[in-house]
C-alpha cells in the first residue's frame, strides 16, 4: 500500500512505532470511513487512532530492557508512553476520595501532613503525582520529581505522553519534571472506569495494610482483552472509538516541613540513601 510509507514516516517523526499490520488495518479503516486519499488527512487520522489505542494490545516497546529492575540508572531518548492511572501521593487517599465523592471536607484535618494550607495552595506547593506508565510491554511508574503543571489527576486513563531527554530512574520509577514530559492526549475506553480517580483511590485504600516489605506491584497485561479501536490488533478492522497501592505496594512516607515535601520510598529495609534517592532534597520540589 502506497500510503503506508508516508504514514509510517509521519509517526516516526513523532517517535511513534506501531506494528505493521495495525498500521495497514488503520489506514484501510480511515479510507473506508472518510473516503479520502489526502495524505496529510490520513496521517492525522491514524495518529488520532493511536492516541486512543491501548498500547498493551499493540504490544509496542520503546523502554530499554530491565528499566523497571535497575536500582539506579538513566535513560536517554524519546519514549511515547501510555498513562494507565495517576494519583496524588502527597495527600491521603481517604481525603481525596471524600472530595471526589463530593463529601464535605471543610472541617477535616489531614493529620498525615499536619498543615493547614488550602487545597489550592497544596496543589501549588507540595503536590506530587505518581503515574503508572507503559510502552505497551514494560510497566513503570513516573514520579513528579519537580512541579509539572502539564500533569493532573484529571488526565484520562490511557492518555499518551512523551517522555524525553535524560531521565533518572530508580527501581522502575522515572523522575519526571516539566522539562522531560509532554502530554499528547487521547484515552483508552476500557480504562476510563477501571482506573478513574474514585476506583484508583479505593484500590489504594484497600491495600493500605499491605506488608510494606512487598516488592512494587506490577501488572500483567498478557491476558488483556481486545479494546475498542479494533476487533483484532493484528488482522482486525480498526473501528471508531467505542461509546461503549498503598499505591503499588510501596510505603510512601510523606514529611512536610515548612512547605518542603520529602518523599521516602521505602523498599525492604532500605533507606533513601540505600536506594540512591538521597539527591531528593529541599531543592527538588521547588515552588
Amino acid at each position: 500500500m502506497q500510503l503506508v510509507l508516508p504514514v509510517r514516516r509521519y509517526l516516526t517523526n513523532r517517535h511513534i512505532t506501531v506494528p505493521e499490520d495495525w498500521l495497514s488495518a488503520c489506514i484501510n479503516w480511515v479510507l473506508s470511513e472518510y473516503s479520502q486519499n489526502n495524505v496529510p488527512f490520513i496521517q492525522e487520522q491514524v495518529y488520532q487512532e493511536w492516541l486512543h489505542a491501548d498500547l498493551t494490545e499493540l504490544g509496542t516497546c520503546c523502554l530499554p530492557p530491565q528499566t523497571q529492575d535497575q536500582p539506579s540508572t538513566t535513560i536517554t531518548g524519546y519514549f511515547p508512553l501510555q498513562m494507565n492511572l495517576v494519583r496524588d501521593i502527597s495527600e491521603p487517599a481517604y481525603a481525596q476520595l471524600l472530595k471526589v465523592e463530593d463529601a464535605d471536607t471543610e472541617n477535616m484535618t489531614v493529620s498525615a501532613t499536619q498543615n493547614h494550607m488550602t487545597q489550592t495552595a497544596r496543589e501549588k506547593a507540595d503536590r506530587m503525582l505518581m503515574l503508572e506508565l507503559t510502552d505497551g510491554t514494560t510497566v513503570v511508574e513516573g514520579m513528579e520529581y519537580r512541579p509539572a503543571p502539564n500533569l493532573s489527576v484529571d488526565l484520562s486513563p490511557g492518555t499518551k505522553v512523551l517522555v524525553y531527554g535524560t531521565i533518572k530512574v530508580r527501581r522502575g520509577i522515572l523522575f519526571l519534571t516539566q522539562q522531560n514530559i509532554t502530554v499528547l492526549g487521547g484515552k483508552v475506553m476500557d480504562l476510563l472506569e477501571k482506573n478513574d480517580q474514585r476506583n484508583t483511590l479505593i484500590a489504594a485504600l484497600n491495600t493500605q495494610d499491605t506488608d510494606p516489605r512487598e516488592q512494587p506491584r506490577r501488572y500483567n497485561y498478557n491476558n488483556t482483552q481486545p479494546g475498542t479501536r479494533s476487533s483484532s490488533t493484528t488482522t482486525g478492522t480498526v473501528g471508531a472509538r467505542s461509546q461503549s497501592s498503598s499505591a503499588a505496594s510501596v510505603s510512601y512516607g510523606l514529611v512536610v516541613k515548612r512547605e518542603i515535601l520529602i518523599i521516602r520510598i521505602i523498599n525492604p529495609y532500605e533507606s533513601l540513601q540505600h536506594k540512591g534517592l538521597s539527591s531528593y532534597d529541599s531543592t527538588a520540589h521547588h515552588h
